[in-house]
């Protein structure tokens, strides 16, 4: 897994917005260029695509709901909801 700091990169992996503490570690500017992203990210049936290979086709189901909630739980911490 790798850290994106750039959220341009289409990559899989760590952005700022997972990071506890992340309004003091990044700048805003940044902070926002990946909720743009995130916003961006979401699919027309609500839900957020993922960024990773699952394990199997079962699983996208899971995971899915599972990045979904953590996307409107995310969106709504910064203001975004």
């Amino acid at each position: 897994m790798y850290f994106l700091a750039d959220p341009a990169v289409p990559a899989s992996g760590v952005t700022p917005l997972e990071i506890p503490g992340a309004r003091e570690l990044f700048p805003a500017a940044q902070l926002d260029a990946h909720l743009d992203r995130l916003e961006a990210e979401q699919a027309d049936d609500g839900g957020w695509p993922l960024r990773w290979e699952p394990p199997s086709a079962a699983s996208v189901l899971d995971w899915r709901g599972n990045r979904t909630v953590a996307a409107l739980h995310t969106l709504r911490e910064y203001g975004r909801l």
